[in-house]
């Protein structure tokens, strides 16, 4: 058996039959595709804005790097569901305090490691907001940049930064 296999791939070989391996040069070496990767362990943010379009940028950010998300918008109707939805975020009603939103994370096992506050009134403890030196840099630039501070190895990138208000 063994024989007739080999003689069969000789003649395969002989006519020019055979196939390329599946795997390539690249492949085998296990090389990502270009860019920065982090990979994040589960973790919970809490999301507090005025509006949707306010939130958006940060809740895709958050989402898209495998953060749960639980959002709430003074203002947001309708677009906020429909934002909650698109990206797979808890929406809380327009009305919730940002504690009871808090109570209600941590009575079912997802305590938010940190509370992104985007509103002008202060927040609880452990809450990060644009400081006022970030104004003029672009929502998706800073949800960015935050996602990246918010990674636990880089925690102590957080103080040592100036575009976010950090109350802990």
């Amino acid at each position: 058996m063994a024989d007739n296999y080999l003689e069969n791939k000789m003649e395969e070989h002989r006519r020019g039959q055979t196939r390329p391996s599946a795997k390539s040069a690249v492949r085998r070496a296990g090389v990502l595709s270009p860019g920065l990767h982090l990979t994040f362990p589960p973790m919970w943010a809490a999301i507090i804005a005025d509006t949707a379009a306010e939130a958006q940028p940060y809740v895709s950010t958050l989402r898209n790097a495998g953060i749960s998300v639980a959002l709430c918008c003074r203002n947001g109707g309708k677009e906020a569901s429909v934002l909650a939805q698109r990206l797979g975020a808890r929406l809380y009603p327009d009305s919730s305090e940002t504690e009871n939103i808090l109570a209600d994370l941590a009575a079912n096992g997802h305590t938010p490691s940190w509370t992104i506050n985007l509103r002008a009134t202060p927040c609880s403890s452990r809450s990060i907001s644009p400081a006022e030196t970030s104004r003029d840099i672009p929502a998706d630039i800073l949800a960015r940049e935050l996602l990246f501070m918010l990674h636990p190895e880089h925690e102590n990138l957080l103080k040592a930064q100036n575009l976010f208000d950090i109350q802990i």
